[in-house]
Order: C-alpha cells, then structure tokens, then sequence
C-alpha cells in the first residue's frame, strides 16, 4: 500500500472509501437537509474530515497496541466533529453511539437522522 504503483489491494481500498465515503456524505446531507447541521456545510470536506478522524483513531490504536481504545474514543470524536459542524443537539436523531459489536467488524457509526416525507 505504500509503494506508488497501483496494486489489487490499493483498488480494493480505493473503491472501499469511495463508497464509504459517498454513504458519510448521504448521511451529511440528510443530517444537513433535516436542520441538524449548519446551513451550508461543505458535505465533501466534511465527509473527508470524519474518515481522517476515523483513519487516525485506527493508526493510534494500532500504534499503541490498544485496539480496545478506538472504540471506546470514537463516540467523542464523532460528536466534537458534528458540533464543528454546527450539529443542534437531537440526541434522538443524530448519535454516535457504537454499532452493535458483530464477531467480524467494530465500527462506530452515526445514527442517521429520520426524515419526513
């Protein structure tokens, strides 16, 4: 991965963020549309700035060995991160509460908010 030339695994991750990050973005603008982040949020850097946020939480986890700590950091990190972005406090709709923990992937995601249609 940190060699320049292109590679199956690089692909593979390069297509992963890609999705993840165009799912953050979704979750952005439906948060954003539904009042609860500021008026013209930059959705593109803001989805840009939560997986930085959730790629330096894995690499101090991995660094320190403790693996256990990105979880238990992740909550706060994702709510510092909606209230830059002008997040109102709707506890009910918009969390960052842990996913339910399933044997192969713990992951932190924000609940998105409902909408009306």
């Amino acid at each position: 991965m940190q060699h320049p030339d292109d590679s199956p695994l690089k692909a593979q991750v390069r297509d992963l963020m890609q999705t993840y990050r165009q799912l953050l973005t979704q979750w952005l603008r439906s948060a954003r549309d539904a009042g609860l982040l500021a008026p013209g949020t930059d959705l593109t850097a803001a989805a840009v700035l939560f997986i930085g946020a959730l790629q330096g939480l894995v690499m101090q986890s991995l660094l320190s060995g403790e693996v256990a700590a990105m979880r238990r950091q992740a909550p706060a990190v994702c709510e510092l991160l909606l209230a830059g972005l002008g997040a109102r406090p709707a506890p009910a709709d918009l969390t960052c509460q842990p996913a339910p923990r399933r044997r192969t992937a713990r992951a932190v995601r924000p609940t998105p908010p409902e909408t009306t249609a």
